[in-house]
């Protein structure tokens, strides 16, 4: 069974929309983040466990995403406590699928005190990808 992570792709390609400047039509146009910030974003979506497995699908904005790298994590079924968490919720096809982990306070510190370097670079790239009650 192959797991893909996808979730954190859908959030990638909304916040690399930015708004044309009122001169032009309205609507947007989406800028292609580098590649390694890209990759770096869209694996912090998966549990650091599942990382080094995870399929990775990158976005370029002129052709749409393509294969970066292709491993797949495979939860491990003799290990009951690999089951736990995280989950995935299955919705349709394999792409409405998505990872649900539910973390206390002190998981959720954790996460964001280990992913401080890639959300310091994510602000500084896009003020949207800021969050709102930390300083960057």
């Amino acid at each position: 069974m192959e797991i893909r992570w996808v979730p954190a792709l859908v959030a990638i390609s909304l916040v690399g929309m930015v708004a044309a400047p009122a001169s032009q039509a309205a609507g947007t146009t989406i800028e292609q983040m580098p590649a390694k910030l890209e990759t770096q974003f869209a694996l912090s979506a998966v549990p650091p466990k599942l990382r080094d497995r995870a399929t990775v699908y990158l976005l370029d904005p002129k052709k749409g995403y393509h294969l970066s790298r292709q491993i797949g994590a495979v939860p491990d079924l003799s290990v009951h406590s690999s089951l736990l968490y995280p989950f995935i919720d299955k919705q349709g096809n394999a792409e409405q699928s998505y990872v649900i982990q539910l973390i206390g306070e002190a998981e959720k510190a954790k996460i964001l005190a280990d992913e401080k370097a890639l959300l310091d670079e994510l602000c500084a790239y896009r003020v949207i990808l800021c969050l709102a009650d930390k300083k960057h």
